[in-house]
């Protein structure tokens, strides 16, 4: 019989999560290097200055720092939401140091890992605490991601108890950090008592935010990001390889050329053409499919903790972009759900840093990164809570 880990008590497993994080503490971060543009970012918004306004490349030289050269993207204007960049202006108004936004994300990861005890869940909090999925990708690169993992388990668990405006409240902030917990939305309004009353709690805590950017620039690198990058994704690939090959883009393009006379479509004809093409047709399809496997799921009504984490690995698998610390709220969510096929999908991305190395590797990255979690959830055991 396989050996258990030992059931610890709360402050145990957050003395195990503390000591493993902090040997990184002080570490340059060398996996990714997000967390300067999340700097710059902070620094912009310190100097009373947008940070919607411009990229960094506009900015001078004599105004760059030391590490601006590892600021990724310098040409694009960032694509964080307007809570992440209040979370970037208090980290460098307090102290523009690495050191100290890790210790407000190890605040965060906390967090996640007493929520998951708090549900009785011990081993599983152990396992978040030592996953070194976790360690590596949340805090020696430091991303953001933490932080929305502890904002959208706070909204899970707080539906659990029927605490239902603290959820809500939670969701919205989790998707002003990081757009991706749009995922959940409808699941969790599916599982509220009230669900007039948690939807409109939700949109009151994402828009309310906006509203200091009214007539103002907001997020306008998220567009390009959202129309140009594409990585690490076996169903993207696949279904632009089919678009290119069958020349869909082209058949659209003749059909529309045949309606838009007949139609009277002539003044939107400049905006479809430019848009007809086999990438941005791709991403389109995902949309759609996205949209679709929602209102399955939500139709399917699983139990919150199942269907949560279901509907998050959704999105995932139909993004053109995925990289392994996008999958890093799936983890949690997959411990409460109990579902190991998850947790295998998200402790198994970082293997696709191979393909930093060379694109050659895709086969064996999509083989482990996705046939493995596939295989599992074809012979699926789910574990069993504590």
């Amino acid at each position: 019989m396989a050996r258990r880990l030992p059931v610890l008590s709360s402050p145990v497993i957050l003395l195990v999560g503390i000591l493993c994080r902090t040997l990184f503490l002080f570490a340059e971060p060398a996996l990714s290097t997000d967390v300067y543009r999340y700097r710059w970012d902070g620094r912009v918004a310190v100097s009373g200055v947008n940070p919607y306004s411009s990229a960094p490349s506009d900015a001078p030289a004599a105004s760059r720092p030391a590490w601006f050269n590892r600021i990724n993207h310098p040409e694009i204007p960032t694509i964080y939401p307007p809570l992440a960049e209040l979370l970037f202006f208090v980290w460098v108004r307090c102290w523009d140091g690495l050191a100290l936004w890790r210790i407000i994300l190890l605040l965060f990861d906390l967090g996640t890992a007493a929520l998951i005890a708090s549900t009785g869940q011990k081993r599983s909090a152990l396992a978040y605490a030592l996953c070194p999925f976790v360690i590596v990708e949340g805090f020696w690169s430091a991303h953001l991601e933490v932080a929305v993992t502890s904002a959208l388990l706070f909204a899970l668990t707080s539906l659990l108890r029927r605490r239902e405006v603290r959820s809500a409240i939670s969701l919205g902030i989790a998707i002003g950090l990081k757009i991706t917990p749009l995922a959940v939305v409808a699941e969790l309004v599916r599982a509220s008592r009230k669900r007039g009353r948690f939807a409109m709690a939700v949109l009151a805590s994402v828009f309310l935010p906006l509203a200091i950017f009214v007539g103002r620039p907001l997020m306008p690198g998220a567009g390009k990001f959202a129309a140009r990058w594409s990585f690490n994704s076996p169903l993207f690939s696949a279904l632009r390889w089919a678009m290119q090959r069958e020349d869909v883009a082209g058949h659209l393009k003749q059909w529309f050329t045949l309606v838009k006379d007949p139609l009277r479509l002539e003044f939107a004809a400049s905006l479809i053409y430019s848009h007809l093409y086999a990438d941005f047709v791709t991403r389109l399809i995902l949309g759609l499919l996205w949209i679709a496997g929602t209102a399955f799921l939500v139709l399917r009504g699983r139990p919150v903790r199942v269907a949560v984490a279901e509907a998050f690995t959704l999105l995932i698998l139909l993004s053109p972009t995925i990289h392994p610390w996008y999958l890093l709220p799936l983890l949690p969510l997959a411990l409460l759900a109990g579902r190991s096929d998850l947790v295998l999908l998200a402790g198994l991305s970082p293997v696709s840093y191979l393909l930093y190395q060379s694109p050659s590797f895709q086969p064996l990255v999509f083989l482990i990164c996705y046939g493995v979690p596939v295989m599992a959830m074809v012979f699926r055991r789910d574990f069993m809570p504590d």
